[in-house]
């Protein structure tokens, strides 16, 4: 099995650790043993407006599913990662509510922080 798959297999099985039990400890690892964005993960160093944030959303739904983590800069020369937070998410429900608008009914999604 290449190292690739191997990497991809492992940065699943974090996923599914960091959702089953959300925690700062479950998300350092995730950050640890992650080597970069997929299609399936994509990193954001600030919020970026409802209806982009929503046409990520929907194109990890049409693949399967994934994470987009804000408040995490990827350095690109080197793939690791440098956490910048976020100053402007103060309420999960009305980040929520706003992305909602743009994604079908049907379409489940969490807002973990």
């Amino acid at each position: 099995m290449s190292s690739n798959i191997k990497q991809t297999k492992r940065c699943k099985e974090d996923f599914a650790q960091f959702f089953e039990s959300p925690s700062r400890e479950t998300f350092r690892e995730l950050l640890r043993n992650t080597t970069g964005e997929y299609d399936d993960l994509d990193f954001k160093r600030e919020l970026i407006s409802d209806d982009e944030i929503a046409k990520d959303i929907l194109g990890m739904a049409n693949k399967s599913g994934g994470a987009v983590i804000f408040g995490v800069e990827e350095k690109k020369e080197d793939n690791s990662f440098n956490s910048k937070g976020l100053s402007d998410l103060n309420d999960k429900t009305d980040f929520k509510n706003k992305v909602e608008k743009y994604l079908p009914s049907q379409l489940d999604f969490r807002v973990v922080s």
